[in-house]
């Protein structure tokens, strides 16, 4: 484990590891108690208050991973945060998490944490991967400019130690890659699938400047989202093209 105090981002610091230093070791963790320059999906920054929340990047050797199968490694780091905050978390709330696509943690319609990933590439195999987990933990209040967030202490009320569940959240994630080649991938995307925010519900999305109604079903083999229009016809988006109305 690599500890900081502050940083830009853990992301970014750990790309540099790889590029600048030799020997990683598998599993290394970067973690910050303060991100400047948080990242999220589609550019978009995380904002995290210093020292209350867990910011952390680990660094992984996925064995035999083709390119095509890259979004194995998102299902398998979103199942593990699952596992980990079904873990503390009652029966009702447990009910109330999701995964909303591609990689988002919600309680109910509130977000919890978010992942981003980033996948080395030679030839058709992932060479490694930069998992980056921001988890909102013992902060209460956020920015207006942050859409609906949550976090432990306030779903819980109460406080967590961070170097704690550092290691409980990453035990439930290595359990997950563990089964990357431990058991069938249908068996994974039918874990991701089943835990997907607004599955099988009529929502409203807009695809490529159109506004549609439509059901969530899964995703494809290639991290798609899979939608089915109200006359039953397919739709399938990358996250570039959607965005979520209601």
């Amino acid at each position: 484990m690599i500890k900081l105090d502050a940083i830009d981002s853990t992301n970014d610091y750990a790309r540099e590891l790889l590029i600048n230093s030799a020997n990683i070791a598998d599993g290394t963790v970067v973690l910050a108690d303060f991100q400047a320059k948080g990242k999220g999906q589609r550019s978009k920054t995380w904002s995290s208050e210093r020292g209350l929340n867990l910011t952390m990047s680990v660094i992984l050797y996925p064995v035999n991973l083709k390119v095509e199968d890259q979004f194995l490694m998102t299902k398998v780091t979103s199942l593990g945060v699952m596992d980990y905050l079904k873990s503390i978390f009652d029966a009702n709330l447990s009910d109330q998490l999701r995964i909303k696509w591609p990689n988002d943690i919600y309680v109910g319609d509130n977000k919890i944490c978010g992942i981003l990933i980033e996948n080395n590439v030679r030839a058709d195999k992932i060479t490694s991967c930069i998992i980056g987990i921001g988890l909102n933990v013992n902060q209460e209040v956020f920015p207006d400019n942050i859409a609906n967030p949550t976090s432990i202490k306030n779903e819980l009320k109460r406080s967590f130690d961070l170097d704690k569940l550092r290691v409980d959240l990453c035990s439930c994630v290595e359990s997950r890659y563990a089964q990357l080649h431990g058991i069938s991938h249908k068996l994974l995307n039918q874990h991701y699938n089943e835990s997907m925010y607004g599955l099988n519900q009529l929502k409203k999305y807009r695809i490529k400047d159109e506004s549609i109604a439509a059901k969530l079903k899964g995703v494809s083999k290639f991290g798609e989202l899979v939608l089915e229009n109200v006359d039953g016809s397919s739709i399938i988006c990358n996250h570039d093209e959607l965005q979520y109305l209601s």
